[in-house]
């Protein structure tokens, strides 16, 4: 086992800081005997602190979509989207979703494959 000094950023701001600093280094994965560090692993782009949502019509008429959009510290993890317990299927690499929710209160569980748990409660108004 070899202890080494890092800088840290939370995940999402470690995800913008990672695309404009190549020397930036991520964090190894955790040995399973280490204590692990208290940062979600998940972190939403977008919406990040939206609590009501409003959807806009399309030109033809018709609603449009929720776009989401999660950062993850793991490159090679695989995330499990759920929207009021429906499963809407998992993204690999680049984390992004578009949703087409109904008016009113919805959450959205994130999963990832190591178990890691990502909740966002919203409401979709009019």
């Amino acid at each position: 086992m070899k202890n080494e000094n890092f800088f840290v950023l939370p995940t999402l701001m470690e995800y913008y800081y990672q695309k404009t600093n190549p020397s930036y280094r991520k964090l190894p994965l955790w040995e399973s005997s280490c204590q692990k560090f208290d940062s979600s692993p998940m972190e939403l782009i977008s919406p990040e602190n939206a609590e009501q949502i409003l959807i806009p019509m399309e030109l033809d008429g018709t609603l449009g979509k929720l776009a989401v959009e999660v950062a993850h510290r793991n490159v090679n993890a695989i995330i499990y989207w759920n929207l009021d317990d429906e499963f809407l299927g998992t993204t690999e690499g680049i984390h992004q979703k578009e949703l087409s929710p109904s008016s009113g209160n919805h959450v959205l569980t994130l999963v990832d494959s190591e178990g890691n748990t990502l909740v966002k409660e919203f409401e979709v108004v009019e």
